[in-house]
């Protein structure tokens, strides 16, 4: 996104996804199933009856030909070419394609170097086969595979192969974890939460490494930038009396030399509040009022003139051991320091020997920092530190640089490579002139693929997960409080019962005691089907998702819609109040039925 957009980006801003709201809080199968299914034609329809085998789909993906295909492509591709009838299943082809759609945003809106880039596109056959088997996969961040990806692109959004051994050592880094990821293919118990883990360890060690070496240079230019503001006060000090008096040449040599060294030197011991400064603001002022005798004033036996007679003859008596205190700069170089003297002396001793002084307009001292364009300054205001820039300077290659301190007194911006090294330090003026022939734009990251499967869902906005949650919730309700029709509330109660009588039959048979302790919520496995009784009527869902990181269990229906969200506290108490009954995993809550029935008749 170039810079020169900045202003209405900042306008939506506020309102676009962004980090801090993955891992989202609900799956994305139903939104993505009505996105990417498409009104079905006669031949479709029959076609779909010959749905391939989940193995067999599994096998088209792992063997996926051209990882610049999207995986559904890749699987029609594969099935057209041996003749193959069979299709992947209608929530199948939607949940492809909407993944094919994600690696697509994510490598438009998070852009890496070509080299990385086809690196880590070998990690989406691998992604394909998770969000088909895997319900955890449809909620973006709660799956390790979502923030793998998002750790690498973090890691690597600033590397470049102009980087060297750095970048050496991160492209091997980046191959390894995409290796370890892979493995999955080889054995399913692949510990990903394991790879998952090292790769966010890695990225955060050297991002750290990287924060210590840009943090050096930031103390360093702050140490420049803390010598520039003592400069600017001390030139704004003799500034404001040099336009306030005219003054001999010689004075002005001396203000704007040894005095102007000195005054720097005062500011940096004793700062801009103390009294030091003070008085020395105070003897500039009096050092200029004492040569404004001039022609006439020269002469001191103007009748009456007693009074100012005896002013010049205290201030040029009194000024010398004044001066001296403050001229810190020649403080302890005898010669230099009597020659500074020397210059004030002069001027007064032309004074006394009544030889009138030329008094002009001395040229200001130059004021750091005051010529930068305040326009200049407003056009990067969204420019933060620690963005990332894509940025074209004119050499052979464009730059990935990381602005690391704004010096705004100062004007400047410094940038650094992903080692955290100094690359660039240029003004507010020629910044804004890069953005303005629009060879600057935004490098993006943080949970990055994680928000493009929520973009490439239509969820992109907080407006879009604000209405999706609450569609949800509504859905949810509304099918727990449905009247007899589609979804019937005395069938599903009917079922419960027919269960809950079959299941005490059971126990009475095998000896077990209708009081028999409710199973602990850490033998739950998603996929398991929970009965729950503590509403009005009774919910039957099966556990979507396990998180342990966030603790939280995820119950949808047949369909696959959330229905309930509980941490492992709020099910537990639920269990040991006797309101919900843990089954085994089965597909389906009829298949349960047979099977207790089946046992009870034999």
């Amino acid at each position: 996104m170039g810079l020169s957009h900045w202003p209405h980006h900042l306008e939506v801003k506020l309102l676009k996804l962004t980090a801090e709201h993955i891992p989202l809080r609900c799956s994305l199968l139903e939104p993505v199933t009505q996105r990417y299914t498409e009104p079905q034609s006669q031949s479709q329809l029959q076609a779909m009856e010959m749905e391939m085998e989940m193995s067999e789909l599994l096998d088209y993906l792992r063997n996926t030909p051209d990882l610049a295909l999207t995986p559904l492509q890749s699987i029609l591709l594969q099935t057209e070419s041996i003749g193959d009838p069979a299709q992947p299943g209608v929530e199948q082809s939607a949940v492809l394609q909407w993944l094919g759609e994600a690696f697509n945003d994510w490598e438009q809106h998070y852009p890496l170097e070509s080299s990385l880039r086809r690196e880590l596109r070998r990690l989406q056959p691998l992604a394909a086969c998770l969000a088909v088997t895997d319900p955890k996969f449809m909620v973006p961040g709660a799956h390790p595979l979502h923030r793998i990806i998002d750790s690498l692109q973090l890691g690597a959004v600033g590397w470049q192969a102009s980087l060297g051994r750095a970048g050496e050592a991160l492209q091997k880094q980046i191959g390894k974890a995409v290796d370890d990821a892979l493995a999955w293919f080889e054995d399913s118990e692949t510990d990903l939460e394991a790879v998952c883990s090292r790769v966010a360890e890695a990225t955060e060690r050297d991002q750290a490494r990287a924060n210590r070496m840009a943090q050096r240079m930031i103390e360093t230019e702050q140490g420049k930038a803390k010598t520039t503001e003592v400069r600017r006060v001390a030139a704004q000090l003799i500034n404001a009396a040099l336009e306030e008096f005219q003054s001999p040449d010689i004075i002005g040599t001396f203000l704007k030399g040894p005095w102007y060294d000195s005054a720097q030197l005062v500011l940096l011991k004793f700062g801009e509040e103390s009294a030091q400064w003070t008085q020395m603001s105070t003897t500039t002022r009096t050092l200029l009022d004492s040569v404004q005798f001039t022609g006439e004033d020269a002469n001191l036996e103007v009748e009456g003139d007693a009074e100012r007679r005896q002013r010049l003859f205290e201030l040029v008596s009194q000024l010398p051991r004044e001066l001296k205190r403050w001229l810190l700069s020649v403080q302890h170089e005898g010669d230099a320091l009597e020659q500074a003297i020397g210059m004030v002396e002069y001027a007064h001793m032309q004074i006394l020997r009544k030889q009138p002084l030329e008094l002009e307009k001395i040229e200001l001292i130059p004021v750091p920092g005051t010529g930068k364009s305040e326009a200049a300054k407003q056009d990067l205001v969204s420019m933060e530190t620690g963005q990332w820039f894509h940025m074209e300077l004119g050499d052979d290659e464009p730059k990935r640089l990381k602005l690391v301190l704004r010096k705004e007194d100062a004007g400047e911006l410094l940038f650094s490579n992903l080692a955290g090294i100094k690359v660039l330090q240029a003004s507010f003026e020629e910044i804004a002139q890069l953005i303005h022939d629009g060879k600057v734009s935004t490098l993006d990251s943080g949970a990055s693929f994680s928000l493009s499967l929520a973009r490439s869902a239509g969820v992109s906005s907080t407006e879009d997960l604000g209405a999706m949650l609450e569609s949800t919730q509504e859905e949810a309700h509304g099918i727990e409080q449905e009247e007899p029709g589609e979804f019937e509330a005395t069938e599903l109660q009917q079922e419960w019962d027919e269960i809950r009588r079959l299941q005490r039959q059971e126990m009475d048979l095998t000896g077990q005691q209708n009081s028999a302790p409710q199973p602990e919520t850490s033998v739950l496995s998603t996929g398991t089907w929970v009965g729950f009784h503590d509403g009005e009527t009774p919910l039957l869902a099966k556990l979507a998702v396990h998180d342990r990181e966030m603790d939280r269990y995820i119950f949808v229906n047949r369909s696959g819609i959330k229905m309930r969200q509980l941490n492992r506290e709020e099910l537990q108490k639920l269990i040991d109040q006797s309101l919900v009954d843990v089954l085994e995993t089965r597909s389906s809550f009829r298949d349960e039925i047979a099977r207790v029935k089946q046992h009870s008749k034999d």
